[in-house]
């Protein structure tokens, strides 16, 4: 029987896409293409917002930026400007976190070298 991540594809990177290199005891290396912004939409306001987004090479799914992986990939690659983040090589590992007053297990994340900090409760 196929998976729910089988029978309901995203079209976004998440966990399962990262899985077997975490599995591996390792982390996924990508190479990013660019950086663009995407409409999507928020259930929490009802309407389509601008959200930022990571194309990597050779990858149908992009990645949604969160404030916190772009702050990791400015550390990674230096540029606190994301027009020089195209052609950066980063690793993907996932976190346990809050997000949305939920627990999630598998938050991606990109990986600075350090050991993560514990995360605030809110």
């Amino acid at each position: 029987m196929p998976s729910v991540s089988e029978m309901f594809p995203s079209e976004y990177l998440e966990y399962e896409d990262i899985k077997p290199a975490i599995d591996a005891g390792k982390r996924a290396v990508v190479v990013i293409e660019r950086v663009e912004c995407s409409e999507m939409w928020d259930t929490q306001l009802n309407q389509n917002v601008p959200k930022w987004m990571l194309k990597f090479n050779g990858k149908k799914k992009k990645m949604i930026l969160s404030k916190t992986n772009a702050k990791r990939i400015a550390k990674v690659t230096g540029s606190d400007d994301s027009d020089g983040w195209a052609g950066a090589t980063i690793e993907l590992t996932t976190e346990a976190g809050r997000h949305f007053g939920q627990d999630f297990p598998h938050i991606l994340r990109v990986w600075t070298g350090e050991a993560p900090k514990m995360a605030r409760r809110r």
